[in-house]
């Protein structure tokens, strides 16, 4: 059923009407919607087709459409994550059965979303992203463009190239000195010898060629024989990149529970707050650690390290209950428009919930307490491609 606040036949395309003929891969900096709006691979003309239903069925208000509309199209990720967010949730709460009000008038503030069950059980539903500043504030961007910079300019038919950035420079980097760096030693190398080394280095670390240390940057570089691949000019020579800084996801975890638990008053329903954590390596242990402390190792009265936590959780902090409020959190692992059929969530109960979330209304994943243990049970729940009801074989390549 369509909203009364807009025409039935107000279509808004989330994408530009062309004539798509580029196959290639992405670039580091490109922005996420450019690249899915002008891109002719069939996975992401099937993920167009599939956000454009689902947008289509965005049941908010005309304002409340057009600001999401907008923002999806955006060159910024962020905003653009944010919008995609929003569409997804509506779209998948919707398919658990959920009747779902976009932005309903609440007594202090605007929820997301207010989910009502089958049965008339009331919830409010929060959405939010996390994004790492290593990735996505100005030192990510120079990393990124300089990624793109070595994948345009290097000539290493015969090798990938392996990055490690290490500490955190404020100033851009010398693209075309770095470039000519690589290069130079690219060429130094003879490809027999660089198997031969590598088969020995496999299990003494990576093969490496000299670091740049240069102008506040701390670059390590490795080497990997391209094998199978190699000759083929469509191959980029970079093969990998890491960074030795990871960002802090526990404490942004907590930060983002915080200023979000009172905006809603003191709600007499359950209140779920769902988190995409746009960041690399993200864990259930940063979810422990964020919501019931960090994890530590003690010695007991007898002499025995103990594992244990230190009193600085969400959740759990000074042997108290805290955000009582939170029924639960949905916590996304980088979910983004091209693993939306593969990202699934998991709905972490809060064990001492003013208003508990009730299991069978949730249709994927979930950790439920187990109070004798003093611990979670897993909750298996559907596959999220089965509850979205998506075809893997036309969003696979």
């Amino acid at each position: 059923m369509h909203s009364p606040n807009r025409k039935q036949d107000d279509r808004l395309q989330l994408f530009d009407d062309l004539d798509r003929k580029d196959l290639r891969a992405a670039t580091y900096t490109e922005p996420y919607f450019s690249y899915l709006n002008y891109t002719a691979r069939p996975l992401f003309e099937n993920l167009r087709n599939i956000l454009q239903d689902w947008f289509d069925s965005f049941d908010a208000k005309e304002e409340k459409r057009l600001k999401v509309w907008k923002e999806f199209r955006s060159e910024n990720n962020q905003l653009h994550t944010n919008a995609f967010f929003e569409i997804y949730l509506h779209f998948l709460l919707s398919r658990m059965g959920f009747h779902v009000e976009i932005e309903p008038e609440w007594y202090k503030n605007q929820p997301d979303f207010l989910l009502t069950s089958s049965n008339g059980q009331k919830i409010l539903f929060e959405a939010t992203n996390i994004f790492s500043d290593r990735i996505f504030g100005p030192l990510g961007k120079y990393e990124q463009k300089l990624i793109d910079a070595l994948n345009s300019n290097l000539s290493s038919p015969d090798y990938f190239v392996g990055i490690v950035f290490e500490g955190s420079p404020i100033n851009t980097p010398p693209y075309a000195q770095i470039v000519r760096h690589v290069q130079s030693e690219i060429d130094k190398l003879e490809y027999d010898q660089v198997v031969l080394q590598r088969q020995f280095y496999r299990n003494q670390g990576l093969f490496k060629i000299p670091d740049w240390k240069k102008k506040g940057w701390h670059i390590e570089f490795s080497i990997s024989p391209k094998r199978k691949l190699r000759g083929d000019p469509t191959v980029e020579p970079i093969g990998w990149h890491m960074r030795d800084i990871l960002w802090d996801q526990v404490n942004s975890i907590r930060t983002k529970l915080e200023s979000k638990y009172s905006h809603y008053g003191d709600p007499d329903i359950p209140f779920v707050i769902a988190i995409n954590i746009v960041a690399p390596f993200v864990s259930e242990i940063h979810t422990l650690e964020a919501l019931f402390g960090d994890e530590t190792l003690y010695v007991s009265a007898s002499g025995q390290i103990v594992e244990g936590r230190e009193s600085n959780g969400s959740w759990r902090e000074s042997n108290r209950w805290q955000k009582t409020r939170i029924s639960g959190v949905c916590i996304f692992d980088s979910l983004l428009p091209m693993n939306l059929h593969r990202n699934a969530p998991i709905l972490w109960h809060h064990p001492m919930a003013a208003h508990p979330f009730p299991q069978e209304l949730w249709r994927l994943d979930q950790k439920v307490p187990n109070h004798e243990q003093h611990g979670y049970i897993d909750l298996k729940g559907r596959g999220i491609a089965e509850l979205l009801g998506l075809d893997i074989s036309q969003l696979s390549e």
